[in-house]
């Protein structure tokens, strides 16, 4: 079974991504600066009222 993910996921604390680094290990990689990367229309807006 494969347990990559091919498109990054968007969380609260900014984009990430599952991967399978061994056939035992899954780890998860955090991009903090997500707006960046993410088209504008996906953007989220950060700030507070």
């Amino acid at each position: 079974m494969v347990v990559a993910e091919d498109t990054p996921q968007w969380t609260t604390l900014g984009l990430s991504s599952a991967f399978e680094s061994d056939r035992d290990t899954l780890k998860f990689k955090l991009i903090e600066s997500a707006d960046a990367v993410l088209p504008k229309w996906r953007r989220r807006d950060r700030h507070v009222a």
